[in-house]
């Protein structure tokens, strides 16, 4: 839990911070119509998303009442923030950039108060660690059916069943059996879709991909290179966080767009 980057370190500055910001900047760029909430499931205990998230304007929801004590209430994810510009019309306008984000396995900024209730806080620091509320990758069975764990895959295992679902997975080595259960039975569905940026050389995930590969699974990794002969030194990883930004989300981004139509246009 010491490596994990405390509330205000400075890695919330760096380069990794810098792709989480990019990452959600063009995801949400490219859907800036569509009206449905997106739903962010993680096994990470760092805040890199929720800033990157506050970074772009975009409103998040992470399951804790905006209230003093900040309780967890698993019902805060059905709610949605409306635009009140047109209150007086008929029909109430969600705003089209708000997110759910899961953190199934817990976060850095959980405890427990006295009461035993789940809290988020605004600070945790190394001298509290030990109240910091996460989880391990395995548990038994016993503990995954407790409160929030429980209430968490539900959702999990909820969003998946929605129709014309497409679940994108980045940087998740399928350690976990009771993700990896949920995700498996979903695959059975014909309207749901699994892409995963991954390497196929690492074992939990050449198992599961040689056990479902049949179904709507979609595999993208390995190394690539703009030189015509690849070596180690000219080569980058196809699934990697920072190589997924940068060349398939940047290349088709707004920004892009635009610069490449003003070339057009003065180069006429």
């Amino acid at each position: 839990i010491n490596t994990i980057p405390e509330t205000g370190a400075i890695e919330y500055e760096g380069e990794t911070y810098e792709t989480y910001r990019d990452f959600y900047r063009y995801v949400f760029d490219k859907r800036n119509k569509l009206k449905s909430k997106v739903s962010i499931f993680t096994t990470n205990y760092d805040l890199f998303n929720e800033y990157a998230l506050e970074a772009n304007n975009i409103i998040y929801n992470t399951g804790f009442a905006n209230t003093l004590h900040k309780k967890f209430d698993i019902n805060q994810f059905k709610y949605r923030v409306v635009d009140d510009t047109n209150k007086y019309k008929e029909k109430w306008q969600p705003v089209t950039k708000e997110a759910n984000v899961y953190k199934i396995h817990g976060s850095i900024n959980w405890k427990t108060n006295e009461k035993g209730e789940l809290q988020q806080v605004d600070f945790i620091n190394k001298e509290n660690h030990q109240e910091v509320v996460i989880y391990p990758t395995m548990l038994k069975h016993r503990e995954t059916a407790q409160a929030p764990y429980s209430e968490l895959f539900r959702e999990f295992s909820n969003c998946l069943q929605k129709k014309d679902t497409t679940l994108v997975i980045i940087g998740y080595g399928f350690p976990d059996d009771h993700i990896n259960n949920i995700i498996a039975q979903n695959l059975k569905n014909q309207d749901f879709n699994l892409i995963i940026f991954g390497n196929k050389n690492e074992s939990n995930l050449n198992e599961f991909y040689e056990r479902h590969k049949n179904y709507n699974l979609h595999l993208i990794g390995g190394k690539t290179s703009i030189e015509k002969e690849k070596t180690e030194n000219n080569t980058q990883n196809v699934h990697y966080f920072k190589y997924i930004v940068d060349n398939f989300l940047k290349s088709k981004s707004v920004d892009n767009i635009k610069k490449e139509e003003e070339y057009d246009e003065q180069y006429r």
